[in-house]
């Protein structure tokens, strides 16, 4: 008898928004700077989203804030049901380079609990 096959899931970022929180082992190691900005990305030309959005690590490196539950700031709505980008035209190039269903993508699902 065949096995039942599981369908393959949908990489939908508007549903998702996994990418957008600490991931598990920056977690473990109580690193909280996760995701790092380009100095001349758009955001960082906006000083009314760096006030708001922005945090510089030890190195003074630009990063985007993380809430107390490690995720983004900018990110708006309920993990794994719907999500958006507060700042989407202006989001950092990380986040612009993303690809959803890659290797990273799967793994930060995987610990969100969202597959």
């Amino acid at each position: 008898m065949p096995r039942a096959s599981h369908p393959e899931p949908v990489y939908d970022c508007v549903t998702c928004g996994a990418c957008c929180y600490n991931p598990d082992q920056n977690r473990e190691i109580d690193y909280v700077d996760y995701i790092e900005i380009d100095p001349h990305d758009r955001i960082m030309k906006k000083p009314e989203l760096v006030r708001r959005l922005v945090v510089l690590d030890h190195k003074l490196r630009p990063h985007m804030r993380l809430n107390q539950h490690q995720r983004c700031v900018a990110l708006g709505g309920r993990l794994g049901a719907q999500v958006g980008c507060g700042i989407y035209r202006e989001r950092p190039t990380v986040c612009r380079e993303f690809e959803a269903g890659s290797k990273d993508c799967k793994k930060y699902r995987r610990e969100r609990g969202i597959d």
